[in-house]
């Protein structure tokens, strides 16, 4: 290769582009990373490529991709990609390109793909003998982790502008930074409704643990990488604050009720006095019902067919769901990272001003304001440092994945190779 054609791509290989081989002899799209993938399912399929001499490589899964070129007329996606990790560069394969009804037109200088004469959807350049289509990262999900763009609207679960605007203004949090650049479309994707009517917020209680209430949601499918089919929510009327546990089974949900009550008094030095819910089947056991009765917590159940009645508990759920959609739109995780999700609205929602108390219900629970400069973009890329034991003296020393939540003690989770991880910040 020249040094000038060297030259060139070097420039089309910077941070900003990833690079796809326009291949007429591939017989299916192909990507070697695996961050650019939407819902990928996994598929083993062994690959035999011309380049590496009939070596097989295997596929890890499946999936669309979007990719969009600078002044392209619109996205475009890619179905049925591969993802072949030992790839050395992305294939186009012209043969599924056609299969679509597109047209591929070759020159001495390049390529262009068209579905009709001056009806240009995508550009390659020559070099040497190979045809490149240039694709900006800031259209795949792989981008859209490191865009500065509306920052703090998206760590803080996509809550509207005007709370996070409030929040900085009233200095309701420690480390926030205000910005709002532009609409958000995974929010008018995950949160689209109908206008509510009007109401009024009031504070019915006047202390935490007075009054709690809660509700289950699902089964959702798909289950969770956990096999979790059920988010179990509990909310305290007084502050607001959101408590989540992830459910295999809708059964498991009073054992977790007790647990959550046992933890709570022991960390407030506050008895819970009553607990409302709906008439699901989880609520009414004997065991959950004795316990209560020992315990002296009054449990309140509202009217069969009436959800308005446990209105909060109700609300939450579609706060909690909206945020949950909403994230999963924005990083385009598979819908499998929905547990993950769950528990991460839950960290932010508590986090973030509610209108009861114009502050967040962090503090009035935990009576100190809460410090908010750690919280990340739920998908963003995350590097994890690599042990030692194991790393060979040249190999990286840091492993990729993509951050999916918190711990409450103060450790990012991150989802690396299959397996998610609690590490602390680098």
């Amino acid at each position: 290769m020249s040094e000038s054609n060297e030259r060139k791509k070097g420039e089309y290989e910077n941070e900003k582009y990833h690079l796809w081989l326009l291949d007429s002899g591939s017989t299916s799209h192909m990507t070697q990373n695996e961050f650019i993938c939407d819902n990928m399912i996994e598929e083993k399929r062994n690959i035999s490529l011309a380049d590496k001499n009939g070596e097989i490589l295997t596929s890890k899964g499946i999936s669309d991709v979007v990719i969009k070129q600078s002044g392209g007329k619109s996205k475009i996606r890619l179905r049925n990609v591969l993802c072949v990790p030992e790839l050395n560069t992305n294939l186009l394969s012209v043969a599924k390109i056609t299969d679509y009804g597109y047209n591929v037109n070759f020159s001495k200088f390049g390529a262009v793909v068209y579905k009709e004469p001056g009806d240009i959807e995508m550009t390659a350049v020559r070099i040497n003998n190979a045809y490149y289509v240039r694709t900006f990262l800031a259209n795949e999900r792989a981008a859209t982790a490191s865009t500065q763009e509306n920052i703090w609207h998206k760590r803080m679960g996509h809550a509207n502008k005007e709370v996070i605007e409030q929040m900085k203004r009233e200095n309701l949090v420690i480390g926030m930074t205000a910005d709002w650049k532009s609409k958000c479309e995974s929010c008018i994707e995950g949160k689209a409704c109908r206008k509510s009517h009007p109401r009024v917020e009031r504070i019915r209680t006047r202390r935490i643990m007075e009054l709690w209430h809660t509700d289950l949601i699902g089964p959702i499918k798909p289950s969770t990488y956990g096999k979790k089919n059920y988010i179990l929510t509990v909310i305290d009327d007084y502050s607001r604050m959101i408590f989540i546990r992830l459910l295999n089974e809708k059964s498991d949900a009073a054992e977790e009720i007790k647990k959550l009550i046992t933890v709570m008094e022991n960390q407030t030095e506050v008895k819970l006095k009553r607990i409302r819910s709906d008439n699901g089947g989880e609520y009414l056991g004997k065991n959950l019902n004795n316990w209560f009765e020992e315990k002296g917590i009054v449990h309140e159940l509202s009217p069969p067919m009436t959800p308005q009645c446990n209105g909060i508990a109700e609300r939450g759920n579609r706060t909690i769901i909206e945020t949950i959609r909403t994230m999963l739109a924005d990083s385009k995780l598979s819908l499998r990272f929905w547990g993950e999700a769950a528990n991460a609205a839950a960290y932010t929602r508590n986090r973030i001003k509610s209108r009861v108390h114009g502050k967040t219900p962090y503090e009035v629970w935990h009576q100190r304001k809460p410090n908010v400069q750690h919280m990340k973009r739920f998908g963003c890329m995350a590097y994890v440092l690599s042990k030692g034991g194991t790393r060979k003296k040249f190999d990286s020393k840091i492993k990729r994945g993509f951050f999916v939540g918190y711990n409450e003690n103060k450790t990012y989770r991150v989802y690396l190779k299959q397996t998610v991880l609690n590490v602390t910040a680098m």
